[in-house]
């Protein structure tokens, strides 16, 4: 299926937004999701279910100074 994540449009075969988040070098970083322009709590990532067109942003979170 085709989605957009983080303005590319991906041909995936992630299910989930948590599957899709693990495919990627993003995968066991601390991260903030936004689906379809709604924050998605990361409780919610497992049971969030991609759907053909969906708009994923993923931001890594680092700590700095």
């Amino acid at each position: 299926m085709k989605i957009t994540l983080n303005g590319q449009e991906v041909d995936t075969e992630a299910t989930s937004v948590s599957e899709l988040i693990a495919s990627t070098p993003m995968a066991g970083k601390p991260v903030v999701v936004e689906y379809n322009q709604q924050a998605l709590v990361a409780s919610a990532h497992g049971e969030t279910q991609l759907k053909e067109g969906d708009v994923i942003e993923v931001l890594v979170l680092g700590a700095g100074g």
